[in-house]
């Protein structure tokens, strides 16, 4: 057809104007979406979409079931007429958009698709940021099938991509989710997922989560790092999940008591984790069930892997786990778990640590280089079979507080076995440490277990034994040397349990058993703990360079009163005696709760708390020990009523010699104490008594009273004390002191208090620097002595002199052969220590003993059977303080009456009287040549005899006062 020129020209105005109209319609539309169009023509077919589009501030929706469509929402039919997006939404030719930027920086998500079942899509390249209000998401699919997330970049969202509710058999392939406040890929109800080859990095909570039923996904080689809370993390029963092939690094690092690198919690059941590699990451079980956990490597962190609670039937099979703290943890309430073929190598503190758990299997494990190969706390039923233990520090395996184990071929290299509390068990002696069997007895009476017989044994355990013998074993190098719960009647003697990485010796729930001559020496903790041990003796062993001495320490029973013991509550009644317990770095001897113990002629030196320290024990006796050199108390006596202390020699304490706190009605008498800071301190230690003690040289206070009254301080030496020989603190009154030698202290006393007096019954103390007089010669000071401090006291009988000591005794004494023979003499001094008398009978010693000031004393001559005659006796006394005198009376034994004299005897009557004429003539002859030989010498013998007999007449008067 040829057009006229005017139909031309209709034409071309008419495709001129279509152009302009269309182009105005593109511009409109652009606007409305906020799309930067790039300068690429679009292709008709919509086969391809355009290389790259930015969004700003706008999110994308695609519903499916949109039946209206707007500028930014709409159905796929509305989506593919985009020039964002290609494709027809079939499994060959698939909806695909790829290249777009989504920075959406509201509250909203970059893209959602939702909806979407049976439709296939894919999204590729994409970068999704700034969807970062809670709950939202860079990428979300919500109720969406059949679409493939392919690498992409969402980053600095709220979550990353999110597969919200029935989202299932997607693909999330190849895509970097890091940074991202939340998570980085998050399911919740989704199913039949594939997670593949992602970087999941730096995500605020977790690399991935799966939450409420998320069943039936794969995640495999992914990249998981940095995730503060988790990497990989499965909540609320999502079931059937195999994780593999992962690599995991450095998640959960400040969460390692909850979560880990994968996580596994409450009901998510019958996964499968397997040849994942993780480097300072875990797994973590909690509730969850019938899981596999095999084939991964583990290294670095606190927790290999680690079960939390109520986990039931896990299994662990053949995971190498490298330098964890602990390679396996399994913390409480886990049930029929199984822990086989595993490599846990250089875990620092336990390979396997198992926690109140229950019929697990334990098997052909490998543990090498930790504290502990295994251990467990708690649980009963479990079994222990061909494990290796190499290179353990402490202990290869430890079992507290369980029942029911089965060990069975498990080799322990060097360390042994540590059992704790733990009964009616089966360990056989295909067990065995240092390749030496294991003797395990329990429930059986009458052993005579000799080492010098049982030659090849590498650890004894002796469990609910009467009437044994165990002796002569050399045990050292393993956790605990000889161990022994329950029996009566034991004897356990002669054993050498030295340089052990725990216990030298663990007894416990003994009674009347004898252990004696043992030796501990160098053991990293207790060299003898002995727990509820009662009526026994612990005699004659060497407890030495241990951390503990010899511990003894009884239950607290549920029923114990602190202010109204009952003692029928308390074990006790034990004899320690002739030990040498020194240089432990705690206490020598240590007792708690125990009652009526015997502590004596111990050796206790150089430990770096104290020598011997006793809490809540009563009515114990403390004696004859030497105490040297401990780096806190000689004697330290807590809560522990009427104690007896005497006769101990404690020397350059660090602290106190003798230390009281809250223990009242407690004696310290004939102590020799000396070079410590204070001599003996009390405190709260009310209507106690110190008695004849020597207290001398220490650094600061020979006796320090604080808060404690109603106390007696009594014939006690007190010397060459640095600072006060006695302070009494302005808490402590009602103190009573008399009879005391002060000498040479810094300060002799200092009373702070009230109502403390200084005297008692008209008998004060000696005072060195008493510079009074004693005009009368009673003994007493003719003034006040007063006592520095704020009390303003005084010593109102002050001793004049300490060296004289009185015998009156009869100047001659008469019995019949069937007379009673009873000799009495009284001896008078005002300060006595470690006072004794001899009895000498012509020259031969016949009884010593022991005097206090003012008492009478007896001897019954009868007991000699002597013949009638005329016998010498003599009385030696001594007041401790190197003053001693004697006396001598003649005793004459007269036949009984009727009997015939022997001719050829001389009466005893008429040698009485030779003897004492013979007497009278020297004297009276030796008088009366002295005065006219020397008259000076005369009068001088002659003053001393009038002051001598004048004592005895004027002793104890105070008129003056």
């Amino acid at each position: 057809m040829i057009l006229t020129t005017k139909q031309k020209k209709i034409v071309r105005t008419t495709i001129f104007m279509g152009i302009l109209l269309i182009s105005g319609f593109s511009a409109m539309n652009y606007g409305q979406l906020g799309i930067e169009k790039v300068p690429e023509q679009v292709n008709n077919l919509k086969s391809i979409p355009s290389s790259s589009a930015f969004w700003v501030n706008t999110s994308i929706t695609i519903d499916a079931t949109a039946t209206t469509n707007d500028t930014h929402f709409g159905n796929w039919t509305w989506a593919e007429n985009q020039d964002w997006c290609s494709g027809f939404g079939t499994p060959g030719q698939p909806y695909l958009i790829e290249n777009m930027t989504f920075d959406v920086e509201s509250v909203s998500n970059g893209l959602l698709i939702q909806n979407s079942v049976d439709i296939y899509f894919t999204i590729n390249n994409c970068k999704f940021i700034n969807a970062l209000s809670s709950g939202y998401a860079g990428l979300l699919l919500d109720h969406t099938t059949n679409g493939t997330i392919t690498n992409c970049n969402a980053t600095s969202n709220y979550n990353g991509i999110f597969l919200d509710t029935a989202s299932n058999y997607n693909n999330i392939i190849n895509n970097n989710c890091s940074e991202n406040s939340y998570t980085g890929i998050m399911l919740y109800k989704s199913i039949h997922n594939v997670i593949e080859s992602n970087i999941l990095d730096n995500n605020g909570d977790f690399g991935s989560l799966f939450q409420s039923g998320c069943n039936y996904n794969e995640i495999s080689f992914n990249t998981v790092q940095d995730n503060y809370r988790s990497g990989i993390f499965f909540l609320r029963g999502s079931n059937n999940n195999t994780i593999f092939n992962n690599t995991l690094s450095q998640n959960a690092v400040l969460m390692v008591t909850t979560w880990g690198g994968i996580t596994i919690r409450e009901y998510s059941d019958y996964n499968e984790v397997y040849n994942n590699t993780s480097y300072q990451s875990n797994i973590y079980l909690d509730d969850a069930d019938h899981n596999t956990i095999i084939d991964n490597t583990f290294e670095s962190g606190t927790n290999g892997i680690h079960l939390f609670t109520d986990n039931y039937n896990n299994s662990i099979v053949n995971n190498t786990i490298i330098n964890y703290d602990s390679g396996f943890r399994c913390s409480s309430s886990n049930l029929e778990n199984k822990i086989i073929d595993n490599d846990f190598i250089n875990c620092n503190n336990y390979g396997i640590f198992l926690n109140s758990a229950k019929n697990f299997t334990i098997s052909d494990n490998v543990i090498t280089g930790s504290d502990k190969g295994i251990r467990a706390s708690g649980g009963d039923n479990n079994t222990l079979i061909r494990n290796q233990i190499f290179g353990s520090i402490t202990s290869d395996i430890e079992i507290k507080e369980s029942n029911n184990w089965n060990l069975t071929e498990n080799t322990m290299e060097t360390k042994g076995l540590l059992i704790t509390d733990i009964y009616h068990n089966q360990i056989d002696t295909s067990n065995t440490v240092q390749g030496k069997p294991i003797y395990y007895y329990e429930d059986q009476n009458d052993l005579d277990l000799d080492g010098d017989i049982i030659t090849n044994i590498g650890q004894l355990f002796v469990i609910n034994s009467n009437n044994s013998v165990i002796s002569n074993f050399n045990f050292n190098n393993l956790p605990v040397g000889l161990y022994i719960d329950g029996g009566n009647n034991l004897s356990i003697s002669n054993n050498n349990v030295s340089n052990n990485n725990g216990n030298g010796m663990y007894l416990k729930d003994l009674s009347q058993s004898s252990i004696t001559g043992n030796i501990a020496f160098n053991n990293l903790d207790y060299g003898m703990e002995l727990l509820n041990i009662d009526q026994s003796s612990i005699t004659g062993n060497t407890v030495s360079d241990n951390k503990y001495g010899i511990y003894n320490g009884n239950e607290e029973h549920e029923d114990w009163d602190e202010d109204y013991p009952d003692l029928s509550l308390l074990m006790g009644e034990n004899i320690f005696s002739d030990n040498i317990v020194n240089n432990n770095e705690r206490h020598g001897i240590e007792i708690r709760y125990s009652k009526l113990d015997t502590i004596s002629n111990n050796i206790l030196n150089n430990n770096t708390r104290d020598g011997l320290y006793v809490e809540y024990v009563y009515n114990s006796s403390i004696s004859y020990n030497q105490v040297r050199d401990n780096l806190q108390d000689g004697i330290g006596v807590y809560q522990s009523p009427n104690a007896t202390i005497f006769e101990n020699e404690i020397t350059n304490s660090s602290s106190y010699g003798i230390y009281l706190e809250v223990s009242n009605q407690t004696k310290i008498e004939k102590n020799q104490i000396s070079l410590c800071y204070n001599g003996i301190h009390l405190y709260e230690s009310h209507q106690s008594s110190i008695e004849n003690n020597e207290i001398t040289s220490n650094s600061h206070h020979g006796i320090y009273f604080e808060i404690t009254n109603d106390t007696i301080i009594s014939g006690n030496i007190i010397s060459l004390n640095n600072e006060t020989g006695i302070t009494i603190d302005s808490e402590s009154h009602n103190n009573i002191i008399f009879q005391n030698m002060f000498i040479q202290n810094t300060v002799h006393a200092e009373d702070n208090g009230f109502t403390n007096q200084w005297y008692f019954q008209n008998i004060g103390n000696y005072w060195d620097n008493y510079t009074g007089s004693d005009l009368d010669n009673d003994g007493i000071g003719d003034t006040n002595h007063s006592i520095f401090g704020s009390a303003n006291n005084f010593d109102l009988y002050p001793i004049f002199d300490v060296a004289p000591v009185f015998i009156e005794i009869p100047f001659n004494v008469s019995f019949t052969v069937n007379q009673s023979q009873v000799l009495n003499w009284t001896v008078q001094d005002f300060i006595i220590w470690d006072a004794t008398y001899t009895i000498l009978l012509n020259g031969t010693e016949v009884e010593t003993g022991t005097w206090e000031s003012g008492t009478q004393f007896s001897f019954d001559l009868g007991s000699l059977n002597l013949e009638p005659g005329v016998y010498n006796v003599t009385i030696i006394v001594s007041d401790g303080l190197g003053y001693s005198t004697q006396e001598s009376v003649l005793i004459v034994i007269n036949p009984e009456i009727g009997d015939e004299p022997d001719p050829n005897k001389i009466s005893g009557w008429l040698i009485f009287l030779f003897i004492v004429l013979g007497l009278s003539v020297v004297s009276i002859t030796s008088m009366v040549v002295l005065k006219k030989t020397s008259p000076e010498k005369y009068d001088i013998v002659m003053e001393t005899l009038k002051g001598f007999f004048g004592k005895f007449k004027n002793i104890g008067k105070s008129d003056k006062k």
